[in-house]
This record gives C-alpha cells, sequence and structure tokens, in this order.
C-alpha cells in the first residue's frame, strides 16, 4: 500500500499555491456530463449536481511558467453602496431599469407610430398635389388654347381697326378741305359764338384777300385756342390759303380790337385731322433737332397739300409722310430725331 502511494506521489506533481489560486480564477476546460433534472432540484442541489460532473482536463499552464512572471489577479470590486445592497435590493434595482426601459421603448413606439402616420398623411397630400397639378395643368393647356384665339382674333381686329381708321382719317381729312385754322388771335373774355367769323375776316383784311365775308360758311374757337373756318367754295378757301404769306411779320396787334393785347404771330394752316394733327407735330419736332447749325436757306422745311403732309429731302425735293416711318426713311441718318 506504501509503495503504491509513493509510486503514485511520483507520478502526480504536487499543486502549489499558485496553481491553486489560478484554478480558483481561471477554472479549466472542463467536459461536461449532464444528467437529467428532477422535479424537486433546488438551487444548491443543481449546483452540486454541476459541480459533480466536471472532469477536469490538465492545464496548459506549466509551472515554470507561472514561476517565472507571476501576475496578480484579482476579481472586480463593486461599488461600496451595491456591494451593501441586498440581494432583493438589486433585484428591484434592476426591475426599475427594465421598467424604466419598457417606458421608453413604449414612448418610441408611440413616436414610430405618429412619425407612420405623419409619413401617410404626407403621402396622402402628394397625391392631392398631384392630382391637383395635373388638374391645372389641363386649365393651363385649355387657357392657352382661348389665348391663342384670342391673339388671332385680336390680331384680326386690330387689322380691320386699322383700316377702319385710315377710311375715318380719310373721310374727315374730305370733309375739311373747305376748311382753314388761323392761329395767333387770344381768346377773349366776353368773347361770344359770333366773335370768332368776325376775328378771322379781321385777319383776311391785312392778309389782302379779296374775298368777302360772305365767302366764309361757319367758324369756331378750336379748345386749343385756335381758329378754324369753313368756306363756301373751294375756290374762296385756295383763295384766302394762297395768301397766307402775306401775314409774315405780323401779330394779333395789328388786328382791330386787339391793340392792347400781346402781340402773337398769326398763321393760316390747312385743317388737318386729328392723326395727321399728331404726325404733323411729331415732324416738326424731329426737324428742329434737323434743323440745328443749319442756316435759314439750308433748313428742311415741311407743308401740306390738300391734308397731305409732305417733307423736304436731301435732294431738296417735297416727299409724301403718312407715317413717322416715311420721316426715318426720307432722314435715315438723322440719329437724333430717333430720341422722340
Amino acid at each position: 500500500m506504501s509503495s503504491t502511494t509513493s509510486a503514485a506521489s511520483l507520478n502526480t506533481p504536487a499543486s502549489t499555491p499558485l496553481q491553486s489560486s489560478v484554478k480558483d480564477y481561471f477554472p479549466v476546460k472542463s467536459s461536461i456530463h449532464h444528467s437529467p433534472p428532477t422535479p424537486t432540484d433546488t438551487g444548491a442541489d443543481k449546483r452540486v449536481r454541476f459541480e459533480n460532473n466536471l472532469v477536469e482536463e490538465p492545464s496548459p499552464v506549466t509551472p515554470l511558467e507561472l514561476t517565472e512572471n507571476p501576475v496578480p489577479l484579482t476579481p472586480p470590486v463593486l461599488p461600496p453602496a451595491i456591494a451593501a445592497m441586498s440581494s432583493d435590493d438589486k433585484l428591484n434595482i434592476i426591475l426599475e431599469k427594465v421598467c424604466s426601459t419598457d417606458a421608453k421603448f413604449s414612448v418610441l413606439a408611440s413616436r414610430v407610430t405618429a412619425l407612420e402616420q405623419s409619413a401617410d398623411f404626407m403621402d396622402n397630400q402628394l397625391e392631392e398635389q398631384k392630382a391637383e397639378t395635373a388638374a391645372l395643368k389641363n386649365e393651363n393647356a385649355v387657357l392657352t388654347d382661348r389665348l391663342w384665339a384670342a391673339e388671332a382674333r385680336l390680331g384680326k381686329l386690330e387689322l380691320a381697326l386699322v383700316d377702319e381708321s385710315r377710311k375715318r382719317d380719310e373721310n374727315e381729312n374730305v370733309s375739311r378741305k373747305q376748311c382753314l385754322e388761323f392761329s395767333g388771335i387770344p381768346k377773349l373774355p366776353n368773347e361770344t359764338r359770333d366773335d370768332p367769323k368776325k376775328f378771322v375776316i379781321k385777319i383776311m383784311n391785312p392778309a389782302g384777300c379779296a374775298t368777302p365775308s360772305s365767302a366764309i360758311d361757319d367758324a369756331h374757337r378750336k379748345m386749343g385756342g385756335g381758329l378754324i373756318a369753313r368756306f363756301k367754295t373751294r375756290e374762296d378757301r385756295n383763295e384766302v390759303y394762297n395768301r397766307r404769306f402775306s401775314l409774315t411779320g405780323k401779330t394779333s396787334a395789328d388786328i382791330e380790337g386787339f391793340e392792347q393785347l400781346e402781340g402773337n404771330e398769326l398763321y393760316i394752316n390747312e385743317s388737318l385731322t386729328i392723326d395727321r394733327s399728331r404726325l404733323m407735330k411729331c415732324v416738326r419736332e424731329k426737324l428742329k433737332i434737323l434743323n440745328r447749325g443749319r442756316s435759314k436757306e439750308a433748313k428742311f422745311k415741311t407743308k401740306t397739300t390738300g391734308g397731305v403732309i409732305q417733307c423736304q429731302g436731301v435732294s431738296g425735293l417735297y416727299l409724301k409722310v403718312t407715317s413717322i416711318e416715311d420721316f426715318d426713311r426720307i432722314h435715315p441718318n438723322n440719329i437724333e430725331c430717333y430720341k422722340f
């Protein structure tokens, strides 16, 4: 018996204190043989049964490796407040944290639900916007077609209006061919309806006209201040118009009844239509700029014949002007005239 014991002691090395401490903190690899649990097992019975089923295997760590550089190992240290608590208190803390986590998850779930509902609402809004956009596009297409039709109709109306305006201007010019305009006579405060005809007769006398006063059919004062007279015949009208240059240098102070007033230069012109009067005004404004720096003989002039406006060109000939574009073609190099 003793020999057997000594032999076993020789074959099995004795455990050192260092090996015991390592086994305490680092359990060796073991093969676990599970036995079936019984219905009456308690926690302590399960632990004993687990320890009995462990079969130790040789440790890969040799005594030489452990003795050369020993490293002291210590178990984790818990905070004093937690270490002093009982198991029930620690369990309560864990339960509180679990409940708090569950509450947070509930809040998170409610927020996710709200986000999903918002996403559904935005999807519905997007679909409505798409439907409204499609409806607006269709309405825009209809309005575009109507606009094109209206523009085409407007273009036709403009052409018709231009044609009607031209016809109206021609008819008005025909009706004015027996009329003349007299300017330079100021309006009197107590002027009556018959006075304009008397003033026209007084202007004809210094002009040296042989036309009798009975040749004047009617006369009235325009809103602009001038006088307009209509003659009974074209011959009487032309005889007065041809004597218009006899008034050069004469003023209203030379007329009987206006001696005490400030003298205005007297002019006799053809009676133009509204459109031709505007064109004549624009032509005169452009000629005013064009004639700057020119001598009296070299200045370009304008005149009217039978209500037709004519402007003198570079060649000295008078050319017909029916629009401002005609004047620009007569004087194309006059850049300053384009400021009007």
